[in-house]
C-alpha cells in the first residue's frame, strides 16, 4: 500500500464530514482520473485537518512572498498531512 492509499484510508476511518470526499478520491483514481482524485483528497484533507491545512496556506504564502514560488494544492496538501502528523505526535 502506497502512502497516498493510507492516507485515503486514515481519512475514511477517521473522518465524518470528510468520509465521502475520501471515498470520492478513490473512485476516481480506480476510474482513472487522477486530476479529479487529487481534488477530492484535498477536500479531505482540508476538512479532516483544518488547522494542519490552515497552517501549510500560512506556509505557501510565505514561500511565495519570500521565493515568489506559487504552491500547488497538492503540495498543501502535503504539507498539511505531515504538520497534522508531527502535530499528533507531540
Amino acid at each position: 500500500m502506497d502512502e497516498q492509499e493510507q492516507i485515503v484510508i486514515n481519512l475514511i476511518v477517521n473522518s465524518g464530514s470528510a468520509r465521502s470526499s475520501a471515498i470520492e478520491a478513490i473512485q476516481y483514481a480506480k476510474a482513472g482520473d487522477l486530476a479529479k482524485a487529487d481534488e477530492s483528497l484535498q477536500q479531505a484533507v482540508k476538512q479532516n485537518y483544518p488547522q494542519a491545512w490552515q497552517c501549510a496556506e500560512r506556509i505557501a504564502i510565505f514561500i511565495g512572498l519570500q521565493y515568489q514560488r506559487k504552491i500547488s494544492p497538492a503540495e498543501i496538501m502535503f504539507l498539511a498531512i505531515n504538520i497534522e502528523r508531527v502535530r499528533k505526535e507531540h
